[in-house]
């Protein structure tokens, strides 16, 4: 693996063709990601609230005149739908190869809760936690797009 702002081993990688686990999954400048995550949408009624808060001032470790702002927040607790697309990476029933092994991991963490999406998040916004997911697995057979496996996620 390398940073992912080192743009000279994405090239090298694109030019041997052999990519890390990370480029591999989630793609590179050089490389489609092989994981597509939709929007999400609340599930009914998403109450809404608007925060206000100041500006800190860093060096000085206090209150920064004139930097009053308001923030608007979905509450806690809202239901969304969420959905996951991963192509031509064995991940369910059983996860396959290194990449496979990597996004079970990504998937039980959101199972256990321990993942914050969005902005905000290290003063604790955007906790979110996988409830009732499902997967679907599909192949090719007799040149058609078949389901050939679904089952729960827990």
């Amino acid at each position: 693996m390398h940073e992912p702002w080192d743009f000279e081993a994405a090239e090298s990688e694109a030019e041997s063709h052999s990519y890390c686990v990370i480029c591999g999954t989630f793609g590179s400048t050089k490389l489609a990601s092989h994981v597509r995550v939709y929007d999400a949408y609340p599930e009914g009624y998403a109450p809404t609230f608007v925060k206000t808060g100041v500006g800190i001032n860093r060096d000085f470790r206090g209150v920064q005149p004139g930097v009053l702002y308001t923030e608007e927040q979905v509450a806690p607790g809202v239901r969304w739908r969420f959905k996951m697309d991963v192509l031509n990476i064995r991940v369910f029933p059983e996860s396959a190869g290194e990449r496979g092994r990597m996004l079970r991991q990504v998937i039980d963490m959101l199972v256990k809760g321990v993942v914050q999406v969005g902005a905000r998040r290290t003063i604790g916004y955007g906790l979110v936690k996988l409830e009732g997911g499902g997967y679907e697995v599909y192949e090719v057979k007799d040149g058609a797009l078949v389901k050939t496996q679904e089952g729960g996620i827990a």
